[in-house]
């Protein structure tokens, strides 16, 4: 488990505690604040990010004949118009999740909600992979109810082996993964001047200070205006292969 992963974890049991002893839960727990002399520091991360004629290039990619190969691809083009959505949040995506034109779901690592105008690209790859009695829009996890960390944690790795595959054919010195689309996806909303706040609440991210101040005046018709111009070029590729 990376630095920051569990930095975030200790940070949203710390959060809990608190909460706890300030509503009288956790008074007599422990004689000491068990969080009073921790101090998290986020490690600098590398960059994973890839331009967009990659992701272009990923798309066209063929398949061999492969249903994982295939879905690997389908899954890392999905990310990239959904915003960077992180694969655990799209594999325990349902049809619940679809409010009419608008995709809403909250990440399963922060609770964070995040709506995301749904395009005709990501339709299109939505009723691809719609099965009646299927309990996920996508064929990621188990159709049952209990899905074990065992079970997302193999199809993690199927998908990332695929994806790995495919970044050895194009000559990519970084290993391709399914959250080097995330990384895509927010440095080139970067690169295009989209909103800080944008990018952050597209990303489920917790931020402070001035960022909320302008999460409180962007509207979701402007999220999905500028969501949109990241991902048309990727999208409009996707109607037209469909």
């Amino acid at each position: 488990m990376q630095t920051n992963t569990v930095n975030s974890y200790l940070s949203n049991f710390r959060a809990m505690y608190n909460d706890a002893v300030k509503h009288g839960i956790a008074i007599h727990v422990a004689p000491v604040n068990p969080f009073a002399h921790l101090q998290l520091k986020r490690e600098k991360t590398d960059k994973r990010a890839t331009s967009q004629k990659i992701t272009e290039r990923i798309i066209r990619m063929d398949d061999k004949g492969s249903p994982m190969r295939r879905l690997a691809i389908d899954c890392y083009t999905f990310c990239f118009l959904a915003c960077g959505i992180p694969f655990v949040d799209l594999a325990n995506l349902t049809e619940k999740n679809i409010h009419g034109d608008v995709l809403v779901y909250s990440r399963v690592k922060t609770g964070t909600r995040v709506c995301i105008g749904i395009s005709k690209g990501m339709r299109i790859l939505i009723d691809k992979y719609r099965r009646k009695g299927s309990s996920h829009l996508f064929p990621l996890l188990p159709n049952k109810k209990k899905v074990s960390h065992k079970d997302y944690k193999k199809i993690q790795r199927q998908i990332n082996e695929q994806l790995k595959k495919i970044g050895e054919e194009l000559g990519q010195k970084m290993k391709l993964t399914y959250y080097v689309a995330r990384h895509t996806w927010a440095s080139q909303a970067h690169e295009m001047d989209i909103p800080l706040a944008a990018i952050s609440q597209a990303l489920g991210h917790r931020s402070e200070g001035t960022t909320l101040i302008y999460l409180a005046e962007l509207s979701q018709e402007k999220l999905n205006k500028s969501y949109g111009t990241v991902s048309m070029s990727v999208d409009n590729l996707v109607c037209g292969r469909a």
